[in-house]
């Protein structure tokens, strides 16, 4: 198994057996699709595994993303993978969702955290932040892996959500999902 899914499985706090069956399961998978060793594909895998795990596991957060200050449309239309600076102490495999700013006011992304305490000289996507002097260093530093953009729906926008009791307000800050908004958001 390489160095990322180890890193993966050790940071979820998974028990030895439910680490072998994720393994298993990966393994299995790829063997359906390619007589070799696919990296990518049991990568992926175990990347969708994960974010079902989440699902259960209650590790679901919002970070909120300010356009005027940081170009997360080109940033993730350039980038598999950027590095955000949050309040909170995240874990890998954690999944973020990532609310515009107005005049958007919706939830755009679907992300998981790839790699926590990343170092100042492996800062990925520093070239979207508009005013680079503003940028936060003093935040603990993650990558996040976008998964999905989320669709244009109505549902989505804050209008909606706040209309339906599924938010108060905009998110302010980094917050983690209800249980109500985080099986609202697996439509998605």
């Amino acid at each position: 198994m390489t160095g990322f899914f180890r890193g993966m499985l050790c940071n979820l706090s998974l028990s030895t057996s439910l680490q072998k069956t994720i393994v298993e399961i990966c393994y299995r998978r790829r063997r359906e699709c390619h007589p070799r060793l696919n990296l990518k594909l049991l990568k992926d895998n175990l990347l969708q595994l994960i974010v079902t795990m989440n699902s259960l596991l209650d590790d679901e957060w919002f970070i909120p993303a300010n356009r005027n200050i940081y170009d997360i449309d080109e940033a993730f239309k350039d980038l598999e993978v950027i590095t955000w600076g949050v309040k909170t102490k995240n874990k890998l495999g954690d999944l973020i969702y990532i609310y515009l700013s107005a005049p958007d006011s919706r939830i755009g992304y679907r992300c998981i955290v790839e790699k926590i305490n990343v170092p100042l000289d492996q800062v990925l996507g520093a070239a979207y932040w508009k005013y680079p002097s503003k940028q936060e260093i003093s935040r603990n530093l993650i990558n996040i892996r976008k998964i999905a953009t989320l669709p244009m729906d109505e549902r989505l926008t804050l209008r909606y959500l706040k209309s339906h009791s599924l938010m108060s307000a905009a998110p302010q800050g980094p917050r983690r999902l209800d249980a109500r908004l985080s099986t609202f958001l697996q439509n998605f």
